[in-house]
């Protein structure tokens, strides 16, 4: 079926056929050895000769579509049904209170909701189209409530950039606080058990002539304490990273250290999670008297 409907345009006049790129050969000599690149011009999107191909296939590509017998009704019909669909994710749970994102037909984007049960009342908590411009829409990158369900951290960003910018809310009262981080990007974020601070991971700030991969290198996890408006601290994993005595002996095998805390903490219970790493991978050297001695025990830092 599929294979006749594609090929039912065909049957008559065919579109003309797609543009070809042209070949411009560019040879490498790598120790002797030469290679030759004939589309190398297509890593410069601005050149012409690319854009006038991109457009070539496009219009071919559209030509080929609108000639599908029924295409028409059929994607009318998909839209339909597409805009009276309701799509709720993301759902967490807090105690007896429940968050979760919705996106309505009529939404841009997905909003955040929660109920203090299952069968409670519906409460709208965020709408990320409050943040936006005239110039640029915004989304919700993320949140993460507190283990009593009474505060929110969340990631906002504008104009799909993913660049966010993390905020805190009080649920009920729907009260934001003064706290506003920025290089938070899709920022993994966990909670301290006393509901007072969170952790959280942030990227570098951009420095001139940094490029813009490297914004993401080295990114630091950081402590936040509610209320406190100083400097924020980094928490340096080698001040928390257990290691056994490396042995003398060449055939003695590789020693494994843990670091920790990371920012996945994942109950009250739980105040570490603890990552298994060869100490060759190490970047900094942790004494005993910096470190727990075991993958269980509390970090005093």
């Amino acid at each position: 079926m599929i294979f006749l409907i594609l090929a039912a345009p065909f049957a008559g006049a065919a579109p003309p056929p797609p543009p070809v790129a042209p070949v411009v050969p560019v040879t490498d000599d790598y120790f002797g050895t030469k290679v030759t690149d004939n589309y190398r011009y297509f890593e410069d999107l601005k050149d012409p000769k690319v854009q006038a191909w991109m457009k070539g296939q496009a219009d071919y590509a559209r030509a080929v579509l609108d000639s599908l017998p029924g295409r028409k009704a059929l994607l009318e019909r998909i839209t339909v049904l597409d805009q009276s669909q309701v799509a709720v994710f993301d759902v967490q749970q807090r105690g007896q209170r429940y968050f979760y994102q919705k996106r309505l037909p009529e939404d841009q984007v997905p909003k955040l909701y929660y109920r203090d049960s299952l069968e409670g009342e519906e409460h709208l908590i965020l709408d990320p189209a409050c943040f936006g411009t005239t110039a640029a829409h915004a989304a919700l990158d993320f949140y993460t409530p507190s283990w009593d369900g009474q505060l929110l951290v969340y990631g906002i960003s504008l104009g799909g950039s993913e660049d966010s910018t993390l905020r805190v809310l009080e649920v009920a009262g729907k009260r934001t606080f003064q706290e506003s981080i920025d290089r938070t990007s899709l920022s993994v974020v966990a909670w301290a058990p006393d509901n007072r601070g969170f952790f959280y991971l942030r990227f570098n700030e951009p420095t001139p002539g940094m490029k813009p991969s490297e914004r993401l290198y080295n990114a630091r996890t950081y402590r936040h304490v509610l209320g406190e408006h100083r400097a924020v601290t980094a928490i340096r994993w080698c001040s928390v990273v257990v290691c056994p005595p490396v042995s003398k002996s060449p055939r003695a095998r590789q020693p494994t250290c843990w670091y920790g805390p990371t920012a996945r903490m994942r109950s009250p219970s739980r105040t570490r999670t603890w990552i298994k790493i060869p100490r060759r991978f190490m970047s900094c050297d942790a004494t005993a008297s910096t470190a727990p001695r075991h993958p269980g025990a509390r970090s005093r830092t």
